[in-house]
């Protein structure tokens, strides 16, 4: 055993109901909001304990075992909470609506509009027409639309337009040009 490398146990109570099923080399963990899968390699095994699981390999994998530890972490909190992110579009007539259940339509001050497909298992919440929720399960998958969402206008830092997450401060700088 002293070749093996076993990662922290990840204590899984039995009051939020989430389960984990090992088939092949791939996890099932399910809990109160979705499914989520994940996809181990062939070096990396899996164990459950007692109350909980860990998961080990060889001592050179090391780094592996621990990104393996922190993406199953993650699955396990997006079944059971979810991830979210605030998002705020601040401009002048500057705007978001929803058609169909998954096209997001963006007015953006551009002679059009801008359309942007969700993927599976990625939810939008409105505030208002300026601001939104975008709620998934799978922390990348929502990360991914969030980066997405805030590359169809960039923060202006000089006019304060743009798209960005609320959590995000922005001092605006001041214009170089002369008021004469």
């Amino acid at each position: 055993m002293e070749n093996f490398y076993f990662s922290k146990l990840i204590q899984i109570q039995q009051k939020n109901h989430i389960t984990i099923l090992k088939k092949e080399s791939s996890l099932l963990i399910r809990g109160p909001l979705g499914i989520l899968f994940l996809e181990l390699p062939d070096n990396i095994f899996f164990e459950k304990c007692g109350r909980g699981c860990r998961l080990f390999g060889l001592v050179t994998e090391k780094n592996l075992i621990l990104t393996y530890y922190k993406l199953l972490l993650n699955k396990i909190k997006g079944v059971d909470l979810g991830f979210y992110q605030l998002l705020i579009i601040n401009g002048v007539g500057w705007r978001v609506s929803l058609e169909k259940t998954n096209i997001l339509i963006f007015s953006l001050g551009y002679s059009h509009v801008v359309k942007y497909i969700l993927r599976e298992h990625v939810e939008i919440l409105f505030y208002d027409k300026q601001r939104f929720k975008v709620f998934g399960l799978d922390c990348e998958g929502v990360q991914q639309v969030v980066a997405d969402l805030c590359k169809l206008r960039i923060f202006n830092v000089y006019k304060g337009k743009g798209i960005y997450k609320s959590d995000q401060i922005f001092k605006l700088k001041v214009s170089s040009k002369s008021k004469a």
